[in-house]
């Protein structure tokens, strides 16, 4: 398994991203393809998993206020799916914000994953269940003390 990160919008890596979440978002989930694709991919910085040089799962990170950084777009390949690759992913999101100095990250969990962001640490936020793109969502948060040791 390889992880690679990218910056800002431009490159192969980020061209995998968009690839898996059009499988995973559009096509899967049914969300019209203007709401996946947003104007915030410059933003941030993008996580792609490879397992035998295939792209299989993908996630950005955007920075917040306040040491805050923001989990998106997480996806995984339907055909790798419950092969622990996600816990990986999210493994990685975390160790890589601790990193960087964020204190915490929070994401807008689709209701049916709340149980995967439990597993991967995550606990449920105080904010009211919400709809995002049709679909059930709460928000979820993970606070660290970021590594001081760089």
């Amino acid at each position: 398994m390889e992880f690679k990160w990218q910056s800002g919008n431009l490159g192969s890596i980020l061209q995998d991203a968009h690839h898996l979440r059009q499988q995973v978002f559009v096509h899967e989930q049914k969300i019209a393809p203007e709401l996946e694709i947003d104007q915030l991919d410059d933003q941030c910085e993008h996580l792609v998993v490879y397992l035998n040089q295939e792209p299989v799962a993908t996630a950005r990170l955007r920075p917040s206020d306040n040491h805050q950084g923001i989990i998106q777009r997480v996806a995984v390949k339907s055909s790798h799916r419950r092969q622990n690759l996600g816990l990986a992913l999210m493994k990685e999101m975390i160790h890589h914000a601790k990193n960087k100095g964020y204190h915490q990250l929070v994401l807008g969990a689709q209701e049916s994953a709340i149980p995967f962001y439990l597993k991967s640490g995550f606990q449920l936020a105080d904010r009211e269940p919400y709809m995002d793109a049709g679909i059930p969502h709460r928000d979820m948060i993970v606070k660290f003390v970021p590594d001081t040791k760089r």
